[in-house]
């Protein structure tokens, strides 16, 4: 005689579950991802994380950075007094500003 759904739901709680003896092993689903670029990557481990285990977001900043003439913290440390590291003037007012003006100012040397 088959049983019905409902008569199996009831049966149910006469199993004797016991998970740490249930030998299922688990199925291996492989997952076929596609590779993510570099800056992709590291930002989706900022946003999931907050971080990044493999490394640092001005990783990928630093070659354009070099080729406007911004200095390394390693050059800046070595500057003689008087020598000028980077200069740039920066004015802020996002959208969400109630008139206050927001001056950023960066200088070494």
């Amino acid at each position: 005689m088959a049983l019905g759904p409902g008569e199996l739901l009831w049966r149910l709680g006469e199993l004797d579950f016991r998970p740490d003896e249930l030998e299922i092993p688990p199925a291996a689903i492989p997952v076929a991802l596609p590779v993510l670029p570099a800056l992709e990557q590291t930002l989706w481990e900022y946003e999931l994380m907050g971080l990044s285990p493999a490394q640092q977001l001005m990783k990928h900043y630093r070659a354009g950075l070099r080729a406007r003439g911004v200095r390394s913290n390693g050059e800046i440390k070595q500057l003689e007094a008087g020598q000028r590291a980077w200069r740039r003037f920066c004015r802020g007012a996002p959208a969400t500003c109630d008139g206050t003006r927001h001056f950023v100012y960066v200088a070494g040397g």
